[in-house]
């Protein structure tokens, strides 16, 4: 059969998966079981040795190409302990193939490399080592069903312990790649100035929290805070300064935030605070006690700093992240037009007004 038959397949398999299914160990282990599939129907179709049983070839090629479709149509849908049990099941018929197409040596061996490999990229060390221990007395017996003409011993030995040198390998590699991205992950999450949450790592928290405020229907207030006249610290010593100044405060706030509340640079000068768990009332209690806090540490540097806050509350001024955001800024024009160091609470039905002063 001309290779040229599978090329619609491939491409209607690559195109019929999103990025998402793409991503999913069951999407992964789909692509080794389509190429079993090809690949022991390939063994029957081209010119093959006498010791070949056809019949038994293809029940093992179409059990493969029944595994393919099972997880296409399924994807991430299938469980891990499913996975777990689907890779065993390609060992077992990763011997069967062995057995019916002329025992050992043979190059169906691979096809227990290719399920280690994918034990130890996608499960545990542990699930990854027992899966080891199955593919051993699954060698073990096809060896024994048919003793190669040199040492059988030596040969599971060595093909067993090359199996385990090359998953060790490739767990490794997958947990030096994992702590990378997490690295980055953080590090794209994180404002390298102050070392809090950027505006990427907030707005990921704040949808989190008001997703579960919004299912819990318990109250939820984000701050928006502004340091007053912060642009005369650049100009009067400088940038250095000012990132200094940012820095003392970032710290400052965060040191004297409430557990549980999360803080992140939103930008410049501009801080934000989520506050789970809290309403309008006590969400202006918070602001201003850190408004206190700032004021008197930061009173007697070369040019003096305060602060200004803007307060919204969920679900009274809004519903969704932007909303909420947008009041609180609105809060803190009012708290910077009405004379700056100052908490100003949204109201809804009416111009922000100043709530501590």
């Amino acid at each position: 059969m001309p290779l040229t038959f599978f090329h619609p397949v491939w491409t209607r398999l690559r195109h019929s998966l999103s990025p998402e299914r793409r991503a999913s160990p069951a999407v992964g282990l789909m692509w080794l079981f389509l190429a079993a599939t090809v690949l022991t129907l390939f063994e029957v179709l081209a010119p093959h040795d006498s010791s070949v049983e056809v019949p038994q070839v293809l029940a093992i090629s179409a059990a493969c190409a029944g595994i393919t479709a099972i997880l296409l149509a399924y994807g991430p849908r299938v469980p891990p302990r499913a996975i777990s049990s689907l890779v065993g099941l390609g060992g077992a018929l990763a011997t069967a193939e062995i057995h019916f197409t002329g025992g050992v040596p043979n190059a169906a061996s691979l096809f227990y490399l290719w399920g280690i490999l994918y034990a130890f990229y996608v499960f545990s060390r542990r699930e990854a080592l027992l899966q080891l221990v199955v593919v051993a007395a699954e060698y073990a017996f096809v060896i024994a069903l048919g003793p190669p003409p040199f040492s059988a011993v030596t040969h599971w030995i060595t093909t067993i312990a090359a199996m385990l040198g090359a998953g060790l390998f490739v767990g490794s590699l997958k947990t030096r790649l994992d702590g990378r991205i997490e690295r980055l992950t953080d590090d794209a999450r994180t404002d390298a100035l102050t070392g809090l949450l950027n505006r990427r790592g907030f707005d990921e928290v704040f949808a989190s929290e008001l997703h579960r405020a919004l299912h819990t229907g318990r109250p939820l207030s984000v701050l928006i805070g502004d340091l007053d006249r912060f642009k005369s610290v650049n100009d009067a010593q400088g940038h250095a300064a000012g990132d200094e100044a940012l820095r003392r405060f970032a710290k400052l706030i965060d040191q004297h935030r409430r557990a549980g509340d999360t803080i992140a640079r939103h930008g410049g000068e501009e801080f934000a605070v989520i506050l789970p768990d809290t309403d309008m009332a006590a969400a202006l209690v918070a602001a201003g006690r850190l408004r206190e806090v700032v004021e008197q540490a930061l009173a007697q540097d070369p040019v003096p700093l305060t602060v200004s806050f803007g307060v919204a509350s969920f679900p009274q001024h809004g519903t969704s992240p932007q909303v909420l955001l947008q009041r609180a800024d609105d809060a803190l024009y009012a708290a910077k037009t009405q004379g700056r160091n100052r908490v100003v609470g949204y109201q809804a039905a009416s111009l922000p007004q100043t709530a501590v002063a």
